[in-house]
């Protein structure tokens, strides 16, 4: 996904790294901007399913105009 922003394009790129004989498979997140800014991230897939929950809660709350709520969800 690429977005422009005001100081220039940030291209966000999902990812799966597969697992190793050390460690389970991680989801990747590689946030890049075109003044060669960048951010990578791995993480294990419950903390990638809540940034991503939490990232839709902020959209909901800037398109509503209403208070995020980053509540925890319950798992089951």
């Amino acid at each position: 996904m690429t977005r422009f922003v005001d100081d220039g394009y940030w291209v966000v790129t999902p990812g799966v790294l597969p697992a190793t004989d050390d460690q389970p498979a991680l989801v990747s997140l590689a946030l890049r901007h075109d003044h060669g800014l960048g951010v990578d991230v791995a993480l294990p897939a419950s903390s990638a399913e809540k940034i991503a929950r939490d990232l839709l809660e902020a959209a909901r709350a800037v398109r509503t105009g209403e208070t995020p709520n980053f509540a925890p969800r319950r798992t089951t």
